[in-house]
């Protein structure tokens, strides 16, 4: 290790540059006794203190931190006292100070940004500092820049290396250890960054399961202790994962379905995708990268684009715009990709191989590497390389950043593009016979004939095998994952140190040291690049997992994946986990059909398998019909689930669920005019002050359609509820009967002596229900329980005919539950989240700022935003599609778009629903597994 022995080398040169010149002072100064040149604080009771107000406005307050800029050189930090008491609601002068570092003997003036009143933008203030105030030391000011820094952290925010390098430079100015404050797993990369907005979408279209059972986000805690004499452990000799492979035989029968060619190719330990063609191919990386990028940074908290397609397109010397032209399917019949790593390690570097199927694959293979010549004389570094990898010859173009990294070679029916020779080596054992194929496992075998190849609506097939998991649970994979999470966040680390050199174009190459310890015992070197290691390459491409060799592991490596892997296998009751997924895309349709067998027991579904377990929903359960907006739930009434209302209804001295059928489902119709008469009130100036609700619930086109079993049990239910309600409010309701083409219905109202006392401008509200043999309706709109009661005598009259029912809307996709929603629904959103949804797309440019504005304070003549791509190789995006530039007169970067904290814009809203016309999603549980299917509609972009 290089570690410790460097260490008061490495500290004299953070030291020195850290510190203060000799000639700088130093001030603290609250803001009570700040002395303002120019404007004044808003008033204080102007600011809105109510919980509701403050939970709308939360995503634009957290962007609106006080914030400082110094007329001159030197650093100015806004220190928040009540940063630790959630329960502050506004910027309280008296509880922030200004910590600031200037040159000696002068006055010190600036500028003061405040949040308004409403946090619809924020007040500039001058102030100035008398140079006799300075104090006699900086502690005090250090303190404040670290906790600047830590509270960017700390907000997961992009530059994260930058701020955690700076906290570290604050913590050793103040005369401490900043290794002892050091923390390898607040990383650059986090494979769970999911916000809560994405919960719902997770559940229905089977991301959380995928998160569940893979587990990647779960790390291996390792000591930090002084390991230099520790035990070291055989990593041959560490149990993996013992849970059971499922028996797929009598799953299969005697089936055979047809296999994908290239499956015979790919090893049964990887995950494979496999395309029908290369144009459906280069659909989903266009899928992904155009369309699928939005999406993905609204639900990670983060604008940022990672460049991941171009990356491994010049890395491969295989640009798709010019590949996908030249090779036509008479040339390339089909294609898949795989991998021995995760698809999140894309982000970081990964061992990729791309198979093309081919009659004729020697002259397939000249040609690529002819067009692979192209591509890489485009970067001088990489040079022409050949060999041999078990007997088979491949040849291709490598730079020593391995920036250009291709190695391409012939199989038997294909030809292989990969970056890697150990993933080469992997597919040869395979050419060979002498590893296992994906074409060998009967679970891909199962998967084919749940998803028949061939079909018209697969664009893409993705398989990921039991073996593929067990070994991405296993210890080398995983202790090789944590070693190389923590070497990263140590060359980050180098990386903010040197950067001052590194942008002016002055380091000096060579060797480099760190107090900070490194899992490998490669060599660190510092060059025009960037940081680079002997064993983990650089930031850009780290080295692939597979290529990290090693036999011995410590003592706390040992003990952390034993204590990862018994957390793991606690979750798991009966068998490991194959997954498959079939992908349509299409220009007018995005769908997926997701397989997960079997789920972990942990799994946040287990309410909802509980909940349907026994019970499946047909095609006309729920009353299917145009709705704008349509849910539906099995329902087994014996679930544990239940117990809560029974109890509830003791009162009634009837059991609530005994009258209950099969399903409840609940839907919402469109009603142009209420929705008009609601968004004018969310137009309102005090819109949200407490009567929102009541005002949404008045004649609102909700209903609910509810599956009834028995009749006679809930006409007793309901009569116990009556005499409940009246005994607890005599008088206080109204029960009126009417009739609709024969078929009843209740309506419930205040009465007229508790009907004078609602709000004003609240209209008196109603509540409608009908219930027979055929299901209980519950609505709002009396207008609502009249076309679902038509609907009801349809199917009715459908039966008493023997004519088959057909369900009047789209057909549900699963048996457990399902979710329908159309472009109406959409639209509604953009109303009724609009605020919210403006607000999160502000606050994912805003989150851009923080490091924008550094790299501008120190470089004012370099563009940030490339600054940033150079370096830390992610490219800081507006999600509304602007530009950041400089604004002077608010010495802030901003979005052309969404302006910035001090001056907002709107800008658009539900940027990654722009496209969206509908949705259908449904999950069935089977098999202890899941099977999630969604369709989404969606408007054809230009020229498709």
């Amino acid at each position: 290790m290089l570690g410790r022995r460097a260490l008061p080398l490495v500290f004299c040169f953070v030291a020195l540059s850290g510190a203060a010149r000799a000639e700088d002072a130093f001030y603290r100064v609250r803001l009570t006794e700040l002395k303002l040149t120019d404007g004044r604080f808003p008033d204080q009771a102007q600011y809105r203190t109510d919980w509701s107000y403050n939970w709308r406005t939360r995503q634009r307050r957290e962007a609106m931190h006080l914030r400082a800029v110094l007329d001159g050189e030197g650093e100015v930090y806004v220190e928040d006292e009540s940063r630790f008491r959630w329960w502050s609601q506004t910027p309280l002068p008296g509880e922030h100070i200004i910590a600031v570092r200037a040159p000696a003997g002068r006055e010190v003036t600036g500028s003061l940004y405040v949040p308004k009143a409403d946090y619809n933008g924020m007040v500039r203030l001058r102030f100035a500092i008398d140079a006799s105030t300075a104090l006699a030391g900086g502690e005090e000011f250090y303190l404040a820049k670290e906790e600047h820094y830590e509270a960017l952290l700390d907000r997961d925010l992009p530059g994260g290396a930058w701020h955690r390098h700076q906290a570290r430079l604050a913590l050793l100015a103040r005369g401490e250890n900043p290794r002892n404050n050091w923390n390898s797993r607040r990383s650059l990369w986090s494979f769970n960054r999911s916000s809560d907005i994405n919960e719902n979408f997770d559940l229905f279209i089977g991301g959380r399961a995928l998160r569940e059972n893979l587990q990647l986000d779960r790390e291996l805690w390792v000591s930090d202790e002084d390991d230099e004499m520790e035990e070291m452990v055989d990593v041959s000799s560490i149990p993996g994962i013992t849970v059971a492979e499922i028996d797929w035989k009598p799953l299969l029968g005697d089936a055979k379905p047809t296999l994908d060619p290239l499956a015979k190719c790919i090893p049964a330990d990887q995950y494979a995708v496999f395309f029908p063609s290369l144009a459906a191919a280069a659909a989903v990386a266009d899928e992904i990268s155009q369309r699928g990028a939005p999406l993905a940074r609204f639900a990670s908290r983060r604008s940022e684009d990672e460049r991941v397609q171009p990356r491994y397109e010049r890395q491969l010397c295989l640009p798709f715009s010019t590949i996908v032209p030249l090779l036509g399917p008479d040339v390339v019949a089909s294609a898949a990709l795989t991998s021995s790593d995760p698809y999140s390690y894309f982000f970081t570097g990964t061992d990729v191989a791309i198979l093309l199927e081919s009659n004729q694959p020697a002259a397939l293979r000249t040609l690529l590497l002819d067009q692979a010549a192209v591509s890489a004389a485009k970067d001088k570094s990489a040079k022409p390389v050949s060999g041999q990898t078990g007997g088979l010859a491949w040849s291709g173009f490598l730079s020593p950043d391995r920036r250009v990294s291709c190695y391409i070679a012939a199989l038997e029916s294909a030809v292989v593009v990969t970056n890697s020779t150990a993933q080469l080596e992997r597919l040869v054992r395979v050419e060979r016979g002498d590893a296992p194929s994906a074409a060998t496992l009967d679970e891909y075998k199962f998967f084919r004939i749940r998803y028949p190849r061939g079909d018209e609506d697969e664009t893409a097939f993705v398989f990921l095998s039991d073996a593929a998991i067990r070994r991405w649970c296993g210890p080398r994979w995983r202790i090789a994952a944590s070693r190389r999470l923590n070497d990263a966040a140590v060359m980050s680390e180098l990386q903010a140190r040197f950067l001052d050199t590194l942008v002016d174009g002055k380091v000096e190459e060579g060797p480099i040291h760190t107090d900070l310890e490194l899992s490998g015992v490669g060599t660190l070197r510092i060059e025009a690049g960037g940081v680079c290691s002997s064993t983990q390459n650089s930031l850009e491409f780290q080295t692939p997992i597979a290529e990290l060799p090693f036999e011995r592991v410590t003592q706390s490596e040992y003990e952390a994946y034993s204590a990862w892997r018994d957390g793991y296998q606690a979750n798991w009751s009966w068998a490991f986990d194959p997954i498959a997924l079939r992908l349509t895309v299409k220009p007018s349709r995005l769908a997926t059909d997701l397989s997960v067998m079997p789920l972990i027991w942990g799994t946040r579904y287990r309410w909802m398998i509980d909940m349907v377990r026994g019970v499946e929903l047909g095609s006309t359960d729920g009353d299917p019909h145009q709705a704008i907006y349509h849910n539906i739930l099995a329902i087994n009434r014996e679930a544990r689930q239940a117990g809560w209302a029974r109890f509830a209804a003791g009162a009634v001295n009837v059991d609530p669920f005994d009258w209950l059928g099969n399903w409840v489902s609940v839907f919402v119709d469109d009603d142009a005019e209420y929705w008009k008469k609601l968004t004018e009130k969310l137009d309102e100036e005090n819109a949200g002050d407490g009567d929102l609700g009541r005002v949404a619930m008045d004649r609102s086109p909700l209903a609910f359609y509810i599956d009834v079993r028995d009749a006679l049990k809930l006409t007793a239910f309901l009569a116990g509820m009556r005499a409940l309600v009246e005994q607890v409010a005599p008088g206080g309701s109204a029960w009126e009967s009417f009739d609709h083409q024969g078929e009843p219905y209740v309506r419930i109202g205040p009465s007229e002596r508790t009907a004078g006392k609602l709000p004003a401008g609240v209209g008196r509200p109603y509540l409608y229900y009908s219930f027979s043999a055929d299901g209980l309706i519950i609505a709002w709109n009396q207008d609502v329980m009249k076309r679902a009661i038509d609907r009801l005598l349809e199917r009715r009259r459908l039966r008493q005919t023997g004519q088959p029912l057909a369900a009047a809307g789209r057909p549900w996709l699963g048996t457990s539950a399902g979710l329908q929603f159309d472009k109406r629904f959409v639209d509604l959103i953009s109303v009724f989240a609009g605020n919210e949804a403006q607000q999160a797309s502000q606050a994912l440019s805003w989150g851009n700022l923080p490091i924008l504005n550094e790299w501008h304070r120190r470089w004012p003549d370099r563009d940030p935003v490339k600054l940033h791509e150079q370096f830390w190789h992610t490219r800081l995006v507006c999600p509304g599609g602007g530009d950041y530039v400089w604004n002077d007169e608010w010495q802030t970067m901003e979005s052309t778009v969404y302006g910035h904290p001090g001056q907002p814009r709107r800008g658009p809203a539900n940027v990654a629903l722009a496209d969206v016309v509908g949705g259908n999603f449904g999950l069935t549980f089977e098999d202890h597994g899941l099977r999630a299917r969604a369709t989404i509609d969606r408007r054809p972009r230009e020229g498709e």
